[in-house]
């Protein structure tokens, strides 16, 4: 191999190394910064646009509640299921799972609530289902949206505000039309 074949080679390798610097490279989606919540406690709960509500899925640890729990909506998403609310519970367990280990429910990090129960009129009172020291997520599986409610910093109970939101998550395993099927033989 002469001088000139070296330089060629050289010069391959640059062409090369730029063009890879060139190539947009996909940033994690970042959150907007939003305030903390006094609270260390957090509840998920998925609904869908018909009145559905999933178990709510509690989750205690010491990185604190509140909009910081946006980014689990976010990095959970893609294993939940959209339009069904009690699937995507499912799938947020299983991600905590993952992401936490074996021993989060055997700790008392990771629990499940009953579903929120409807009002005839098809509202839920969040205040008395959820404790006053626990923030709420609630995750519509229809329309890809979290939004994050917080609890009162004072003694007084009181609604949750809603703080933060998020749109657009992009949620896995939508559903699939039936199979077609061979006719029935008579």
């Amino acid at each position: 191999m002469d001088r000139r074949d070296v330089i060629k080679v050289l010069l391959g390798l640059v062409v090369v190394m730029l063009a890879f610097r060139l190539i947009p490279r996909k940033e994690k989606e970042r959150l907007p910064p939003v305030p903390l919540s006094g609270a260390d406690r957090v509840l998920f709960v998925c609904c869908d646009d018909h009145g559905g509500y999933s178990p709510g899925v509690y989750l205690h640890g010491s990185d604190g509640g509140g909009p910081a729990c946006l980014k689990v909506a976010v990095e959970a998403a893609s294993r939940m299921r959209h339009g069904e609310a009690a699937d995507s519970a499912a799938g947020l367990c299983g991600y905590l799972f993952k992401d936490f280990g074996d021993d989060a429910a055997s700790s008392g990090g990771l629990s499940l609530f009953d579903a929120p129960i409807p009002r005839p009129d098809g509202s839920v009172d969040w205040s008395s289902y959820c404790p006053d020291n626990v923030d709420l997520i609630l995750i519509n599986v229809d329309q890809g949206v979290a939004e994050c409610f917080v609890s009162s910093r004072d003694s007084k109970p009181k609604d949750k505000p809603m703080v933060a939101k998020i749109t657009g998550l992009k949620l896995g395993g939508r559903r699939l039309p039936p199979p077609n099927r061979a006719p029935e033989r008579k």
